[in-house]
């Protein structure tokens, strides 16, 4: 085979696997999306029980820690969603613990307002 034919060929292989490695999605980008769908669904919908949304607010407060700068937010939804992340975890501290669990009356009090603001975060994010 001609070796200039042969390293154009390699030439293209070798381009056509970078691209399609590059094309495709990361697994971070995977675990992202389905996180962030999952959320949408829990936060987005209005068939969803306050109950509901109350038991899933640490996988809430995990993805805004672990994601939260890939949110495309304005300044100011970046800011209340930070305020929302602080209070939630200065109450969380300051609650006492019963054999080692926090007290149930930390919930009702804490969590309206962090759902409300990070719930609708979520809903923007997602383009709800």
């Amino acid at each position: 085979m001609n070796p200039t034919l042969y390293l154009s060929c390699l030439v293209v292989l070798v381009g056509s696997l970078a691209w399609t490695a590059s094309a495709a999605p990361s697994e971070g980008d995977q675990r992202f999306n389905s996180e962030l769908t999952r959320l949408k669904n829990i936060y987005g919908s209005d068939s969803v029980t306050q109950f509901t949304r109350f038991n899933n607010v640490p996988e809430l407060i995990t993805f805004f820690e672990k994601y939260g700068d890939r949110l495309q937010l304005t300044p100011e939804e970046r800011q209340k969603a930070n305020d929302a992340l602080r209070q939630y975890k200065e109450e969380r501290a300051k609650q006492p613990l019963v054999e080692e669990v926090p007290a149930q009356g930390f919930w009702w009090l804490v969590l309206p307002p962090v759902v409300e603001i990070l719930g609708q975060i979520i809903k923007k994010a997602a383009g709800l």
